[in-house]
């Protein structure tokens, strides 16, 4: 289920970067490729600590390690 998601954010980086390309009518775009992308992400990072959860393969201390 994650890596359709993952795919999907590939289009959102692509707004990202023709936004800042300065093509034209892509004003908005990098507005919405930001906005969605950060969704996307938080959503694709929560479903991957749930199967870790789930599994009894999540340690709290480590992922705060990994973090920093």
């Amino acid at each position: 289920m994650i890596a359709p998601l993952t795919s999907i954010r590939l289009i959102f980086i692509l707004m990202i970067f023709l936004f800042h390309c300065h093509v034209p009518y892509s004003e908005n775009m990098g507005c919405y490729g930001v906005s969605f992308f950060f969704i996307l992400s938080g959503f694709v990072l929560s479903l991957s600590y749930k199967q870790k959860v789930l599994s009894n393969d999540f340690n709290q201390k480590n992922s705060i390690r990994k973090g920093f």
